[in-house]
């Protein structure tokens, strides 16, 4: 009995033996999880019953969360890499005194006050040096785009991932 006790994710509720587990924040968001934060299942044994037999339920529940834990971080990398992206996104800006959403157009009704905001974003863009490579990507690209006549532009997939980071920003 002592031994269960010190076995990871191993709890008692009402008399019976369950695996209980965190669900990282990263896969979160999948429809598996049901945006339910702890990943609970009971192994349907008593509290008394012989601890090969929790050993062995333990073991089973342990692989099944860890599977599906593996099978959803690589079949769903966009899940993944959208959040970590948003996170070196902001640690870009702060590198450089900035703040997400400081340059939104977002509520602004006002064409003065919508213009005055466009200004402020290319000052941002010029003197920071924060965008600098994307400004960069983004004006050759366009220019090719041009002389090509095709008019398309890379996606942002087929960026590379410091230029990425900054438009992302």
């Amino acid at each position: 009995m002592d031994e269960l006790m010190n076995l990871k994710h191993l709890t008692q509720n009402n008399g019976y033996w369950q695996y209980e587990r965190r669900v990282p924040k990263i896969v979160l968001s999948h429809p598996y999880w049901g945006q339910k934060k702890a990943w609970k299942r009971p192994l349907g044994l008593k509290i008394g019953s012989p601890v090969e037999d929790v050993l062995s339920a333990w073991k089973e529940l342990h692989q099944t969360f860890e599977t599906s834990l593996a099978n959803i971080k690589e079949r769903n990398p966009h899940i993944l890499d959208k959040r970590e992206r948003r996170r070196r996104a902001e640690a870009h800006l702060k590198m450089f005194d900035l703040k997400p959403h400081d340059g939104s157009l977002a509520g602004i009704e006002d064409d003065n006050e919508r213009n005055h905001q466009l200004e402020y974003l290319d000052h941002v863009r010029e003197l920071s040096g924060a965008f600098d490579d994307y400004v960069h990507w983004d004006q050759t690209h366009q220019m090719k785009a041009r002389e090509d006549g095709s008019g398309l532009l890379p996606t942002d997939d087929e960026m590379p991932p410091t230029v990425r980071l900054q438009k992302e920003a």
